[in-house]
């Protein structure tokens, strides 16, 4: 039978919902940290080109010993941007794998817990269905053992007793056989 676990999916979209707006915002903050860095990165070359060109020319130091100094500065300024960019790339990975690992855990975790569910209604239906096959049985019983008392004639008994197990029906053979042994031991006087 199928039972409605809409709920379970329901929740578990809500988480990721909940996991993805949180990772965008890790995301965004993760970007601006990086552009700070960028910013804080490029006024650094500004300053120590500034610094430098200052320096060499008071040191009056000209030519491809001033080239040098600037591609020196410029891959520094080409590391630190590597390095953030890399940096940055990294936490988003860290971010993304971190939120994909949760939204699975959680998904499990759910999907576990709607298997339980599906077992436990399962149980509950099994247990209903065994009350109402004992509660038939015993209305049958005693609807069987109304109309056999009924009845004195041990030959009218078993007549009746010969067509319910031809008919294949144990408890109204059951029921038969009892009152058969009722009325024989009544009229033994026991």
């Amino acid at each position: 039978m199928a039972y409605d676990t809409s709920a379970y999916d329901r929740m578990i979209d809500e988480y990721n919902r909940s996991v993805d707006q949180n990772t965008a915002g890790q995301i965004q903050k993760a970007q601006e940290n990086a552009n700070n860095q960028l910013k804080q990165a490029y006024i650094q070359r500004v300053q120590n080109q500034r610094n430098l060109e200052n320096r060499l020319a008071t040191s009056g130091i000209r030519g491809g010993a001033t080239e040098t100094s600037n591609l020196k500065l410029a891959n520094q300024y080409g590391t630190s941007v590597g390095q953030i960019n890399s940096g940055l790339a990294s936490s988003i990975n860290d971010i993304n794998t971190t939120a994909n690992q949760n939204k699975l855990a959680y998904a499990q975790e759910m999907n576990t817990k709607r298997q339980q569910y599906i077992e436990n209604r399962e149980a509950e239906e099994r247990a209903n269905a065994r009350e109402d096959d004992l509660q038939r049985r015993q209305q049958d019983l005693d609807y069987y053992t109304a109309w056999a008392s009924k009845f004195y004639d041990t030959k009218k008994l078993k007549k009746e007793l010969e067509a319910a197990k031809a008919a294949g029906n144990t408890l109204k053979v059951q029921v038969l056989n009892a009152r058969i042994g009722f009325i024989k031991s009544h009229k033994k006087g026991y």
